[in-house]
């Protein structure tokens, strides 16, 4: 659901394509650019060859830009001696990106498009915000993926989560196993929907340190709704740089069985992260959050 693409700074050379290829990626539409190397806004503007009106348009652009939606190759060497692409195809040999976009060149076995021609019929830039998935934990985990690898933090949100139950832990351990090096923790938050607090955490810290890898930990929260407040029923995943919704729920389900997932919008993202992380005050606590080890 999360794919990053390396585009060529040439490609930005007008204010026309600026506009179109800016435009068309976001945490919000699944879609990245990768700032290969790292001073890749500043190769297009070194780039540009068009009017001056039509330069402080396209770096204005570049500048007021989300910053959400680059992300940084690290270890991704480039060579100053040599133009972009063949330092892209390079590291696409070894690391691919999703896509390689640049002017003048397209190869559908090898990933790379002419951004002449490219447009959503090109089934590699075309991303759907919504599909349906099977009920697997793994095929989650591949869906997930990259946002946790350009996040920071991530959040759980499954009311009706216990961990006394394995369809609903087993999703919860392959997320802690691809949890990229610099992600050492996992908040839950659950609600005392069917169990109360003190048996969602007597069941938490008997059964979550068993699968949660060590080095992992995971904090448990747990709320209960406000008289005339928000509801807490809604399944999510969430980071600081993209959400999913869950159409059913985060858990294990039975050969066949699928479960809708939907990209959140910035907007809801947003709120959501309001009501539960910071500041996080849309609901009562149900009792002090518990950090569990993996062992």
């Amino acid at each position: 659901m999360f794919y990053e693409y390396a585009i060529d700074p040439a490609v930005l050379s007008n204010w026309k394509d600026a506009r179109y290829f800016l435009d068309a990626v976001g945490p919000w539409k699944g879609k990245f650019i990768a700032e290969y190397p790292n001073y890749w806004r500043r190769l297009v503007i070194q780039g540009l060859n068009c009017g001056d009106v039509e330069k402080l348009r396209i770096v204005e652009k570049l500048n007021q830009s989300d910053s959400r939606i680059f992300v940084r190759r690290k270890n991704a060497s480039y060579n100053d001696k040599l133009m972009w692409l063949p330092n892209a195809k390079v590291v696409h040999a070894t690391v691919p990106f999703h896509l390689v976009i640049t002017v003048g060149e397209s190869s559908p076995e090898t990933k790379i498009a002419d951004s002449a021609t490219l447009d959503e019929r090109h089934e590699l830039w075309l991303v759907h915000t919504g599909k349906h998935i099977a009920r697997d934990p793994v095929r989650l985990a591949q869906e997930v993926k990259f946002l946790l690898q350009v996040s920071s933090k991530v959040v759980i949100i499954d009311p009706y989560f216990r961990a006394d139950q394995d369809q609903h832990t087993q999703p919860i351990k392959k997320i802690c196993e691809i949890l990229p090096s610099h992600i050492r923790n996992l908040d839950i938050h659950c609600a005392d929907h069917r169990l109360s607090y003190n048996e969602c955490i007597r069941h938490a810290q008997r059964a979550l340190p068993r699968i949660i890898p060590a080095g992992i930990s995971v904090r448990v929260i747990c709320w209960k709704e406000r008289t005339g407040g928000a509801r807490l029923h809604n399944r999510f995943l969430l980071t600081e740089i993209g959400g999913i919704k869950f159409g059913d729920s985060i858990e294990k389900g039975d050969a066949g069985q699928q479960d809708h997932l939907n990209i959140m919008d910035e907007p809801s993202r947003a709120q959501c992260w309001s009501e539960y992380v910071d500041p996080g005050n849309a609901f009562d606590s149900a009792g002090a959050p518990v950090e569990i080890k993996g062992k």
